[in-house]
């Protein structure tokens, strides 16, 4: 699996209001700081570093079969592709 791209050219991939978004919308950072953890674990585990919402896969699906750059950069199908689209 190749590395996911972060979100923004901030410090860790995240801005300071990213940053507090991530730490809301998830409560088992084990201690870690959102950019360290999201760094490490969560763009591993398709976690969103920014306030836009996430996409339901049916969502992330649709986005997938409108944008056929973004199928060729990473697939069509599976959690990889869904957690790009998203």
């Amino acid at each position: 699996m190749k590395p996911a791209k972060l979100s923004s050219e901030s410090e860790g991939g995240m801005n300071d209001e990213d940053v507090k978004c991530y730490e809301k919308r998830y409560s088992d950072l084990q201690g870690m700081g959102a950019r360290e953890h999201f760094q490490g674990i969560g763009h591993y585990e398709g976690r969103n570093p920014t306030c836009g919402r996430n996409l339901t896969t049916y969502e992330s699906e649709s986005y997938l079969n409108r944008n056929p750059d973004l199928q060729h950069e990473y697939g069509r199908r599976g959690a990889y592709a869904l957690s790009k689209a998203r």
